[in-house]
Formats: C-alpha cells, structure tokens, sequence
C-alpha cells in the first residue's frame, strides 16, 4: 500500500510527468538491455514490476524487493508469474528481497529449501500476527 508522505497531517500531492529512460531510448534506436544481463537487483520502491516486465535480458541471477517488515509489493503476483513462466526458481529470501534463480542453474541443498519454508512461514508470521490470537 502505497500513502502520500504525511507530515503533521499535511498531504502534499503532486502531478509529475513521468518519462521512462528506456522508453525514450528505444525511440531513439538505443536501449539499456540489449539482452546481455546476467545479474539484475531490481529495488525501484514498487516499480519492480515495470522493470521486469519491459525486460530484453533473462538474466541467470534476479534479486527483486519483494516485501519488508510493513510492506508487500504492490504487484507481487505479476512477479511470481512472470518469474515462473520465464522458469525461474526461488533461491533464496531474506526479510526484504527475493533472490531468484534460472532453473537448473543452482541446486538448492535440503537445508536451503528448510530454511526458505522457514523465512516464508516467518514472512507470513509477521504479516499476520495481528490477526492471531497468541
């Protein structure tokens, strides 16, 4: 979810024209991925899924922000499918980012795969603990 800085309850919105870089590149017969990338950390604070989305490259190694103590991006299901229909995998998580890998490329260890059931079980713990009664 997504709120206007607020200071002493004074909401200041602005209108902005948003230009994006590649966009006008490409217009110009350039680009930022010409299809090489092998490593992307993508933390545009909840544009993830745009930059993923007008990606050339599939690159091996993807680490996206994908949650955080108070935040959960806005288009984490676009991620996900975008992730698994391109055959990627999660490798890793932590308690921000989602560390994603090309299939195959890295066989995850028994104790890799308990601990990433042990961070999504912490995630949703977290999210929802106000939701339980303990």
């Amino acid at each position: 979810v997504f709120r206007p800085l607020e200071l002493e309850n004074i909401v200041e919105i602005l209108d902005v024209q948003l230009n994006i870089l590649n966009e006008q590149l490409i217009q110009q017969g350039l680009t930022i991925d010409k299809g090489d990338i092998d490593l992307l950390s993508i933390d545009t604070e909840g544009s993830e899924w745009y930059v993923l989305s007008t990606m050339i490259s599939r690159p091996k190694i993807i680490s996206i922000e994908t949650h955080g103590k108070f935040y959960i991006n806005p288009f984490l299901k676009e991620i996900k499918n975008w992730l698994i229909e391109n055959d990627y995998e999660v490798w890793f998580k932590d308690k921000s980012d989602t560390v994603s890998c090309r299939k195959g490329l890295i066989n995850l260890s028994l104790k890799e795969k308990v601990n990433l059931r042990l961070i999504n079980f912490y995630l949703w713990f977290r999210r929802n603990k106000k939701y339980l009664k303990l």
